[in-house]
């Protein structure tokens, strides 16, 4: 085939699929900017009565949902679906500590979680967390190791004497990350992926591939499988560190979560992700778009995503059902 005919055939095939894709962003845009805003204070509000109810648990039952977890495998899904297709590491580890402990962290980026502080007035997330391995000094400025310190850090790690009734947070260097400069900004930690431990166990949010549920409830081995995870920190979590009559150190109290020997079984009809991946795949960068282009992408990103998904919700449960509680998210459904 002469090079110009080939030439002039796929550039019409991608005109067409430019124009396709523009017509479509045209409708779905119209859709959501009529539906987006009272859909998108409601789904907040859903947000929150699921918390709400949360707060109401005592130790006992969050361990008793934890019990489920570790039995069945499945892990609660706390981020609503149109969050699955972001780097939510951070969140969704938020969250988890949120849900089996009741502490409450502040949400930042993986490489801020341990000193993070909103303003003077707020207790800091590092005032919540215990540090009970560091091995930061071991990279060099670019985030490196030698291969032979990256397997001793993991054997480190997976030799650590875990309490099975406390709750830890790993702060993993990926070597895919795509932050690596907004870390180096930051000049806080340089861990660019954060993992919630607890009872041998993990959970954690990671895009390993473009077909695999991201959320993994595994083993600590398997964070550590493909030799793409370095480990930076691990913390234990605990309730906030206070002083004593406004003198000497700050005390800790450690959190230990009760011996439950029975279960409290949640239910979660969630999205099957193999749906949930072609609906948010609508791109926020798109290549064929100039880069200035890219902040209108995203906004429509957001807004058709969560406009299809929330329409669902009346199939599938964007937070688990708690035995013996209903939310006012729940009972609309």
């Amino acid at each position: 085939m002469p090079l110009f005919h080939y030439i002039w055939r796929n550039l019409r095939r991608w005109a067409l699929v430019g124009i396709l894709f523009a017509a479509v962003l045209v409708v779905f845009g119209k859709i959501a900017a009529d539906r987006y805003p009272a859909m998108s204070e409601q789904a907040r509000l859903d947000e929150r009565a699921f918390w709400d109810e949360v707060d109401t648990l005592t130790l006992e039952e969050r361990s008793g949902l934890y019990n489920y977890s570790l039995r069945t495998g499945i892990a609660p899904r706390l981020l609503p679906p149109w969050e699955y297709d972001r780097d939510m590491c951070s969140a969704m580890v938020t969250k988890m500590i949120n849900f089996v402990t009741g502490v409450k962290f502040v949400h930042t980026s993986a490489w801020e979680f341990r000193t993070h502080r909103i303003n003077a007035g707020t207790v800091s997330n590092g005032r919540k967390l215990t540090t009970v391995w560091d091995q930061t000094a071991q990279f060099d400025d670019d985030g490196n190791i030698s291969p032979d310190v990256h397997a001793r850090l993991v054997a480190d790690v997976l030799a650590y004497p875990f309490d099975p009734q406390k709750v830890y947070v790993l702060g993993p260097l990926w070597t895919e990350t795509k932050y690596w400069t907004e870390i180096k900004a930051a000049g806080a930690d340089i861990n660019s992926h954060l993992v919630f431990i607890s009872n041998g166990m993990v959970t954690h949010l990671v895009h390993r591939d473009d077909v695999s549920d991201p959320l993994h409830f595994e083993p600590p081995a398997d964070v550590f499988a493909d030799g793409t995870m370095k480990p930076v920190w691990l913390a234990e979590v605990h309730e906030r560190s206070y002083a004593r009559k406004g003198r000497g150190p700050l005390v800790v109290d450690p959190l230990r979560l009760p011996i439950v020997e029975g279960e409290l079984p949640f239910t979660q009809n969630v999205v099957p992700y193999s749906v949930l991946r072609r609906i948010i795949a609508f791109p926020s960068k798109p290549w064929f778009a100039p880069e200035s282009w890219w902040p209108t992408f995203a906004q429509a990103d957001s807004g058709v995503e969560k406009t299809v998904l929330y329409g669902m919700r009346n199939r599938y449960d964007f937070y688990p059902r708690i035995p013996g509680r209903k939310s006012h998210a729940q009972a609309a459904r």
